[in-house]
């Protein structure tokens, strides 16, 4: 993959990664509000804040009730990915495009 499209990729892989979890509530994949290509500098991603605490700072104070809980969010959240259709225009790896204001890569 050529470093002028990392940012391209990356934009694809969270608006996919964004699909796949959009039935998640509260969502769990930050909205891009903007980003710039690599491909006249440096690339850029205005990403939406997500305030909140790191799952590693507290998990081992958690109860085994809450970490069990956690665990099944996470495998459903998993699952969720695991069963995203790719589009058909991802061919191979590094190959995600994204259309700004289409929603599809």
């Amino acid at each position: 993959m050529h470093s002028e499209n990392c940012v391209e990729n990356d934009v694809a892989i969270i608006s996919m990664a964004s699909q796949a979890l959009s039935k998640f509530k509260p969502h769990v994949v930050p909205r891009t509000n903007g980003w710039g290509s690599a491909n006249s500098g440096r690339g850029w991603i205005l990403q939406e804040f997500m305030p909140g605490e790191h799952l590693g700072d507290k998990f081992e104070t958690m109860s085994i009730e809450q970490q069990r809980g956690i665990f099944a969010q996470m495998a459903e959240m998993l699952k969720a990915l695991q069963e995203y259709e790719v589009p058909g225009t991802v061919t191979g790896f590094g190959e995600g495009e994204f259309r700004w204001g289409r929603g599809d890569c």
